[in-house]
């Protein structure tokens, strides 16, 4: 048996967990950066690992090594009886959770493939993922894992070709049909789209959190982190990635925020003091476009957004992406 995990978090509780097989960690972060359609391929690999490179995430041999150790992992199902896939509720896993059974159907693995995916566990209000539960908690989920049933494996493929596509209009027809399948995939894909630039301001989802956090009075990075956090249905934001937008901000030709530290102290978010721009401010009330100010250059799985007038817009008025014209 071979356990796919979501994260280093989880490993200490799971190895004292007494759950039989071995494990391995995948932790891409599929909502940023390009991701191409065919997993298996070495291209995929590679863009993953040069993104990763430059976003600061971690040196070449880092990403090398971990994208290694993932990639033999999987290669070594085709000898297993069964894999299990242990995934939440958030974006974050939910997109791992696409790649990985696109993975298996493309490799026609046959191992059996099933799935311990939770958005709640009794007795902790709190809960925002696995890495929280001790290894008894972790080994009273395992007798509860489900098949990757047909019904799922299409609905994933589905779902992951339209987020590797260059059109996002097709993730809303994804949503508009039939998800019961992976009950936790709608929630996850609406958040994805609201991660496009909004049609007014300019700002993603998580950038106008970050604003609104700041605004409100949370002037440390820390302090913005969890304000920003807590305006999550599902939190999927690690604070690597909440700096990454932060600096992102403060680094634009018009700045939004102001943010005198440039980079993390032994990885750790700093505290520096946190500011409203008075362009931030206005973009914030939705009276100054921030992209048309700054341009973008982003991706969202296949979709590349560049320049000051992106193709594509997330209408927040409607709840739904937009071209333009």
């Amino acid at each position: 048996m071979l356990h796919v995990l979501n994260g280093d978090s989880m490993l200490p509780a799971f190895g004292k967990s007494g759950i039989p097989g071995d494990c391995c960690v995948i932790a891409d972060v599929l909502h940023e950066g390009p991701v191409l359609a065919d997993p298996t391929d070495s291209a995929f690999i590679e863009a993953r690992i040069r993104f990763a490179v430059l976003a600061g995430w971690g040196s070449p041999d880092d990403a090398t090594t971990h994208n290694a150790a993932w990639s033999r992992c999987l290669v070594s199902a085709s000898d297993r009886d069964e894999v299990v896939l242990w995934f939440e509720h958030d974006l974050y896993d939910q997109l791992l959770l696409l790649h990985h059974i696109e993975w298996f159907a493309r490799t026609q693995s046959r191992a059996r493939i099933s799935l311990v995916c939770i958005g709640a566990f009794e007795g902790m209000p709190d809960f925002r993922g696995l890495g929280q539960l001790s290894a008894a908690q972790l080994k009273s989920l395992f007798p509860g894992r489900t098949a990757v049933d047909a019904l799922a494996v299409q609905l994933a493929r589905r779902a992951w070709a339209a987020f590797t596509g260059d059109d996002p209009r097709a993730i809303e027809d994804v949503l508009a049909g039939d998800t019961r399948a992976l009950p936790f995939l709608e929630g996850a894909l609406r958040r994805l789209l609201e991660e496009y630039p909004d049609a007014r301001s300019g700002l993603s989802r998580t950038e106008r959190q970050v604003l609104r956090a700041v605004d409100a009075g949370h002037r440390t990075p820390t302090e913005a982190y969890h304000a920003q956090a807590a305006m999550e249905e599902r939190v999927f934001l690690g604070d690597l990635l909440f700096w990454g937008v932060l600096r992102r901000l403060a680094d634009a030709p018009v700045p939004l925020l102001e943010c005198a530290v440039r980079q993390l102290s032994a990885g750790r978010l700093p505290e520096c003091k946190l500011e409203l721009t008075p362009f931030g401010r206005v973009v914030f009330t939705g009276d100054a476009d921030h992209v048309a100010a700054n341009g973008i250059d982003r991706w969202i799985g296949g979709v590349h957004l560049q320049g000051t007038q992106p193709h594509w817009r997330w209408d927040a008025s409607a709840g739904r992406i937009i071209a333009a014209a």
